[in-house]
């Protein structure tokens, strides 16, 4: 069974803990830009600019079926208050 989770976050840094066999791939950043003018008048030509960088990352976790209820267990746990977390299970049955 495999289970892959995808988090975006602002954090520079994430940590999962150490979950054996576990992949981590890092995907685009994403980076949104405002503009904001400085004074409450006229003066149009001063301006701040302020940006937010949003983070990806994808975590394939290759486990038995019987541990994915742990895995996701854990997961939710372990929350993190700006962290968006997106679980998507896969598994194969035998005939």
């Amino acid at each position: 069974a495999k289970l892959t989770i995808n988090i975006k976050t602002a954090m520079r840094e994430f940590r999962l803990g150490d979950i054996p066999n576990a992949k981590v791939c890092g995907l685009p950043t994403e980076r949104s830009l405002f503009t904001v003018i400085q004074g409450p008048h006229i003066d149009k030509k001063s301006r701040e600019q302020f940006d937010i960088q949003t983070r990806k990352w994808r975590v394939t976790i290759d486990t038995e079926t019987s541990k994915l209820r742990e895995k996701l267990e854990f997961l939710k746990e372990h929350r993190i208050p700006g962290v968006e977390i997106k679980a998507r299970f896969q598994y194969k049955t035998r005939m």
